[in-house]
């Protein structure tokens, strides 16, 4: 693009007819992909990382461990990926995605009313002054093990339902362990 510059990275500035900076806020920085020749053990920067990543994107079948590090460039090898899927395949995920979602609202709506069983249980035990904290952990301990009882047995009532139009009752039978899986 810019011959006789052998740099990856051009930075321009715009200046006015009259040869002033137009504006120190303003700058144009250039990154040439075709001149970045680094491989992955020769990279040392986060600008060579990000340089590779859009040099090689679409080669990859993975993020390499060197860009793993970056949050970002994991974010944006998955966005990347998205963009090659077709339409059956985002469909998929998205209902994947929704899924997972409502299991754990549903675990963590079991965890909730657990905590708020033990302290109700704990509460009406009403034990004498020496014996509050014992009573108090005791029912803690209960409150949580039906809390979570009642979750499991929540979360297994919702995957049934949602694989219940997808699947025979043997098949979701077995991956809730719930005997006849009628939702």
């Amino acid at each position: 693009m810019f011959r006789g510059h052998s740099e990856v990275m051009s930075r321009y500035k715009l200046r006015t007819e009259m040869g002033r900076d137009y504006s120190d806020d303003l700058e144009l920085i250039f990154a040439e992909l075709p001149k970045f020749t680094k491989t992955l053990d020769q990279l040392t920067t986060s600008l060579d990382n990000w340089l590779y990543f859009m040099c090689h994107a679409t080669e990859l079948d993975s993020v390499p461990a060197v860009l793993g590090q970056d949050p970002a460039i994991v974010h944006a090898f998955a966005i990347a990926d998205r963009a090659g899927w077709t339409e059956g395949e985002l469909h998929v995920q998205q209902n994947r995605e929704m899924f997972l979602g409502s299991l754990r609202r549903t675990l963590q709506g079991g965890n909730t009313r657990a905590v708020a069983e033990a302290r109700e249980e704990a509460m009406a035990q009403g034990l004498a002054e020496e014996g509050r904290e014992r009573g108090l952990e005791r029912g803690l301990e209960r409150g949580l093990e039906r809390g979570l009882e009642l979750g499991h047995t929540a979360a297994q009532q919702h995957i049934a339902r949602n694989l219940l139009a997808h699947l025979d009752d043997a098949v979701i039978a077995a991956a809730t362990g719930m005997a006849g899986a009628s939702g």
